[in-house]
């Protein structure tokens, strides 16, 4: 039978259509077959959509990003607008944190649509998560997608390539003594 198989986090080059062993009955279960499947937009966004999405872009980005998490979802921004509740939890005072209401209302605002949550992160540099970070990625638990690397020189013709939209994984600039 074919099956569609998740082989890692990504996008669709991480699913694998292949055949696979028919599954075992279990007491309880059910066999079903089904001769075809649609979704609708909105269901799917309610029933499959993220929990959580980050987004690094801001803007236009971050209010289509309201779009593709789950009822109750959240969405994660390091480039939008900073709410109060960041700065509350960065001890800000007062003048700031009302300042920030305004300046993220229409982001909050768009979250309070979609039934979704908004939250800004204050990016801190930590030695030791990189540290992490870079083991997990040596010992093969987290695997980088690299479309090209192209020296810094190129910096023209690596955004020309991003632009296209063709890029297939990262595009690295290598800097070079």
């Amino acid at each position: 039978m074919k099956a569609a198989v998740l082989t890692g986090f990504g996008a669709n080059d991480c699913v694998d259509v292949r055949d696979v062993d028919e599954p075992a009955m279990r007491p309880g279960c059910l066999r079903v077959q089904v001769c075809a499947a649609g979704v609708v937009g909105a269901g799917w966004r309610a029933r499959c959509g993220r929990r959580r999405h980050l987004d690094a872009v801001g803007g236009d980005t971050l209010m289509r990003s309201f779009g593709v998490v789950r009822a109750r979802g959240t969405v994660v921004s390091i480039a939008g607008p900073p709410t109060p509740q960041a700065a509350r939890e960065n001890h800000w005072r007062l003048v700031a944190r009302v300042a920030l209401w305004f300046m993220s209302y229409r982001a909050r605002a768009a979250a309070r649509r979609h039934g979704a949550h908004y939250r800004y992160l204050f990016m801190r540099p930590d030695g030791d998560q990189l540290a992490e970070i870079a083991r997990a990625i040596d010992d093969g638990d987290v695997r980088v997608v690299t479309d090209r690397v192209l020296p810094l020189d190129d910096v023209r013709t690596a955004f020309d390539h991003l632009e296209t939209g063709h890029a297939r994984g990262k595009v690295v600039l290598a800097v070079t003594d």
